[in-house]
């Protein structure tokens, strides 16, 4: 909230909506539903005090500027009565008729009343050991059966009276069951226990192209990923074991298997071959600068603050003359950032100065400069900078899913002060940053994006008047899945002679695909799916020309099946 003040003045007041606090007192319901017969609609009332609080905001303006700001804030409050209603239902139950059954019900066993029951039969020490198995006892079970007697309530609850009920009882046969585990100990068959397998000594057998010395010959900042293959021995442990069912072990037999796999140890290495990049002719490579002021240059200082005591105030007064230069040349860029200067020029100029400072006396004594040091927090000097992903997926086969890395690099830096005592006091002085960077090695999942073509021999069709010309057959036995075949045909004549020729290419399942001769030399896709059509098996192309006269026109055919890459949000056959 603003104070006031003598540059601040009262300006208005203002008010926010009403709203509720959520603090309320309710009278109970009425009528109470417990007094109504259930089931029986009614309509409920009650009356509730409810709180409503709003601000009253007082504002100030400044006389100077005109601005305007809230000065106090204070929290008012009412009280309103409100009248709510509800529809409820009455609760009061009653007993409407009482019913005794003419039939009787089921025989059911009375709990805890047994007799003449033989010695348990125990049968877990004749199987397995933990095996499930039923033990059981025969005993005599007395019964009972009633004519049942139910009160109906309003609110549709019945009650048994089973103390007015008559009863009937007798003993009949039971066999008691119970569960319980075999105890029967035995051994199982034999079965092998392999250990994890173990490297053994270092890897042998190592072969890579000398990758430190190509990368010289290669452009600056290119990346090159190589790969060292070698061969690494390795052993592990096979028990043949035996248990028994309680859970005792045995080793029959133990003996050592060796084996050697192949091992990959990938490393990077960066092009450094630097080359031009771009040359700036006539480039500004330093514009007008002073040279260094020899003392000679100048006259000499009326006073001179560094002679004199710390803390003395002191104006010094001085003429110079200055020389200043500007340098022109040709830069040349190279790919490393490095920047080549050729071909330079200077020029020169003079102009005389007057430097008057206001100083005070500074000369100071160096005590000591301590190994006490203080750094600032760590600040990231760029973002993290990655290479490329690989392999390129445009350099595995489509489909195929396959594991990119690539490396990352974050630089990061923080300031750094030293304590150095002065005979004018205790100064942190700062010195050289500190430099750091963070490392890191990411991995992904991609799949191949290296779509396959397999074009079909080119085919001369030579069209006869009114008269259908196939082709020559063209089989395609490929493992390979295509979807699309690329249609090109090439012909002579002009639009009134071809508007009236008919191509279909005939695929394997015997379906056509009709082909329009747009133009020659026009390339037209079809996809193998919209045909119900495969890409393995014959292929013969038809002409059929239905002009009446003319000479023959001949089409020069060229096929070519290819894979499609799959469609966003649908999944590639693997």
């Amino acid at each position: 909230m603003g104070q006031a003040n003598a540059s601040w003045l009262a300006h208005s007041k203002d008010f926010t909506d009403w709203k509720p606090s959520g603090n309320s007192e309710c009278t109970e319901w009425f009528p109470s539903a417990d007094v109504v017969d259930w089931g029986k609609p009614l309509v409920q009332s009650r009356k509730c005090k409810i709180e409503e609080v709003r601000d009253q905001i007082t504002y100030e303006r400044s006389k100077y500027t005109g601005e305007i700001r809230e000065r106090s804030r204070e929290s008012k409050s009412r009280f309103s009565i409100r009248k709510e209603r509800r529809d409820a239902k009455g609760t009061l139950d009653s007993l409407i008729e009482v019913v005794t059954a003419k039939d009787w019900t089921e025989w059911s066993p009375i709990e805890g009343r047994l007799r003449q029951c033989d010695d348990p039969v125990d049968v877990s020490v004749s199987h397995d050991l933990h095996s499930g198995v039923i033990d059981f006892q025969s005993c005599e079970q007395q019964v009972e059966r009633r004519l049942p007697i139910v009160e109906h309530w309003l609110s549709g609850k019945e009650v048994r009276r089973f103390k007015d009920e008559d009863v009937e009882s007798k003993w009949v046969p039971r066999l008691l069951t119970w569960s319980n585990v075999g105890k029967q100990d035995k051994w199982l068959e034999p079965k092998n226990e392999y250990a994890r397998w173990v490297s053994v000594g270092t890897t042998r057998d190592c072969s890579s192209p000398d990758w430190e010395a190509m990368s010289k010959q290669f452009p600056w900042g290119l990346s090159l990923d190589a790969w060292v293959e070698c061969k690494q021995p390795q052993q592990r442990m096979v028990k043949k074991v035996r248990y028994r069912l309680s859970g005792l072990k045995e080793v029959i037999e133990e003996k050592e298997q060796t084996r050697t796999i192949p091992v990959l140890y990938a490393d990077t290495y960066v092009g450094q071959k630097d080359y031009v990049v771009s040359v700036e002719k006539d480039a500004v490579i330093a514009d007008w600068h002073p040279l260094k002021l020899n003392p000679e240059d100048c006259s000499d200082e009326i006073l001179v603050s560094a002679n004199l005591e710390w803390g003395v105030p002191v104006t010094t007064h001085r003429t110079c003359v200055l020389k200043e230069q500007f340098t022109t040349g040709t830069k040349e860029i190279m790919a490393s950032g490095k920047v080549n200067v050729r071909d330079e020029a200077h020029e020169e100029r003079e102009s005389e100065r007057l430097f008057v400072a206001n100083d005070i006396g500074y000369y100071d004594h160096l005590i000591e400069r301590t190994d006490q040091f203080r750094y600032g927090e760590w600040k990231v000097e760029s973002s993290w900078d990655c290479r490329t992903w690989s392999p390129f997926p445009h350099d595995v086969e489509l489909s195929e899913i396959y594991m990119q890395s690539r490396d990352c690099r974050m630089s990061r830096s923080r300031s750094a002060e030293q304590l150095v005592k002065w005979d004018s006091g205790d100064k942190w002085e700062s010195v050289a940053r500190d430099f750091d960077a963070i490392e890191r090695k990411e991995v992904r999942f991609e799949s191949g994006l290296k779509l396959a073509k397999y074009a079909l021999p080119e085919q001369s069709i030579v069209t006869s008047i009114g008269n259908e010309v196939s082709g020559d057959v063209v089989t395609v036995d490929s493992v390979k899945g295509f979807q699309r075949i690329n249609v090109t045909l090439e012909f002579d004549g002009n639009e009134t002679d071809w508007k009236d020729v008919s191509v279909v290419l005939i695929g394997p399942k015997g379906n056509g695909l009709d082909i329009p001769l747009i133009r020659s030399g026009v390339t037209l896709f079809f996809d193998l799916a919209d045909y119900n059509e495969l890409s393995s098996g014959d292929w013969v192309m038809k002409v059929k020309d239905n002009r009446k006269s003319g000479e023959p026109i001949t089409l020069k055919a060229k096929l070519e099946l290819q894979q499609v890459a799959p469609k966003i949000g649908e999944p590639a056959e693997i």
